[in-house]
């Protein structure tokens, strides 16, 4: 059994809105979303990145280059905004010591990643000053601070960033930018060009991925929060 303690980048990714997608939708969709976002992961790997495992909608990245686990995260978060009807990402990332045995990691460095990885909310990008470090200076200026925090069973308290601007790519022009609604039910996003279920409150038009969930959302539209058009590309 190979066993070696490494300096590696930690990134954990997972859909935003998993849950309420699986409760209104059943398991057999809950499954063929994963597995698609298995598909794009596998298909938006850069450099030595190297997925470690899946469990759920969450998926274990790791990479020695800092850097290729955030133009990993690019190519994937663009290949889920092209996707019809599909999910944001959110995730977290951090940059240490691990001991790799086979193909399994051990030690504080994920347990810190997955930590900031809670602290993100729906579509947001986190990561560690360590992680910070290990970028570009020119990728570097694509995060701010979000300031000190304490995380669950972590001894000290860590600063923790997010991005805020994100690079064109191969993947994505401008010219391709589209703006997304997002089903308030189920949490997709929406091309406002493609969608057949609409409903309205006052003035405001709401879009749906599927009659389902227009159905849920006009029986009692209180029990659902509202989001405007947004262009989820920037």
């Amino acid at each position: 059994m190979e066993e070696k303690v490494q300096h590696l980048g930690i990134m954990f990714v997972d859909l935003s809105g998993y849950t309420a997608l699986t409760a209104i939708h059943g398991p057999l969709e809950a499954f063929t979303v994963a597995d698609k976002f298995q598909q794009m992961a596998n298909a938006s790997l850069v450099g030595n990145t190297a997925i470690i495992e899946r469990v759920g909608d969450e998926i274990l990245f790791t990479s020695a280059f800092a850097e290729d686990l955030l133009s990993t995260l690019f190519n994937l978060r663009f290949r889920t905004l092209r996707e019809p009807n599909f999910l944001r990402i959110k995730a977290g990332m951090h940059y240490g010591e691990a001991l790799r045995v086979e193909n399994r990691l051990y030690g504080n460095t994920i347990n810190i990643a997955a930590r900031i990885t809670s602290k993100a909310m729906e579509s947001e990008i986190l990561c560690s000053f360590d992680f910070l470090a290990n970028l570009p200076k020119n990728k570097q200026a694509l995060f701010n601070t979000l300031g000190m925090f304490n995380l669950k069973n972590i001894m000290h308290p860590l600063e923790v960033f997010r991005l805020v601007d994100y690079p064109t790519t191969k993947l994505i022009s401008e010219k391709e930018e589209i703006q997304f609604y997002m089903d308030p039910v189920c949490h997709m996003l929406i091309n406002p060009s493609k969608s057949l279920f609409v409903s309205k409150i006052g003035t405001q038009k709401v879009l749906f991925c599927s009659a389902e969930c227009k159905e849920l959302f006009d029986e009692k539209p209180s029990n659902f929060t509202i989001t405007s058009e947004q262009n989820f590309n920037k």
